[in-house]
């Protein structure tokens, strides 16, 4: 296949991706809040609702590519750094609702405890997820910054999304404030890959 087209279908991929990161966050708010995990994880739906957020952390895996792929001449080291990180960061994601998708239920219904006070050591895995994932879209964001290939905007978007939940958790809500931005903001950096809505420069340049 094509570079070209391979950088579409990425970009596809990446606007999915932010579509589904809004959606899903959006829904565990309105659906899947407010009551004891082990409570939540028999709920009807909750299996269908986690393997719909394990499809779309998989097109993140894609998009994540084709957005690195696209800027990687002008992001320079700081870009490479970004997108190893934030690509860990999500694939350690993949993991967490891998794990709520098929261990949680049968966790919940067997020992409700161990979800509704978790132990330390998985208190501090999730922690070194977000905080993984976090700076790897700051990052990221701050490479794209610095290429000057995507729109400015999604950039700047997506370190608002990366941090913005640290406010919004310090403040004691639980809005998905900074989730939608981030689904936003990959949905604005697919968009443009996708219609080669880039630098003029490498918009002109061969594949």
């Amino acid at each position: 296949m094509e570079a070209s087209k391979l950088l579409r279908f990425g970009g596809l991929a990446a606007v999915l991706a932010g579509a589904a990161i809004a959606l899903y966050n959006l829904i565990e708010f309105i659906a899947f809040s407010g009551a004891p995990m082990s409570n939540l994880a028999n709920l009807p739906g909750w299996a269908a609702f986690n393997l719909a957020g394990l499809m779309g952390i998989a097109l993140l895996v894609v998009g994540l590519f084709a957005l690195y792929a696209i800027q990687a001449q002008r992001a320079g080291i700081v870009g490479i750094v970004g997108f190893a990180l934030a690509l860990l960061g999500v694939l350690q994601y993949y993991g967490v609702t891998w794990a709520e998708a098929f261990l949680l239920p049968s966790v919940g219904r067997a020992a409700p405890a161990v979800l509704d006070t978790p132990d330390p050591l998985l208190g501090a895995g999730l922690i070194s997820t977000v905080l993984l994932s976090t700076l790897g879209f700051v990052v990221f964001a701050l490479a794209t910054l610095r290429a000057g290939v995507l729109p400015r905007w999604t950039a700047v978007l997506m370190i608002l999304g990366a941090v913005v939940p640290f406010v919004t958790q310090a403040l004691g809500s639980t809005l998905p404030i900074g989730p939608v931005a981030l689904g936003v903001s990959l949905m604005g950096m697919g968009y443009a890959t996708l219609g080669w809505g880039v630098h003029p420069v490498l918009r002109r340049a061969p594949a």
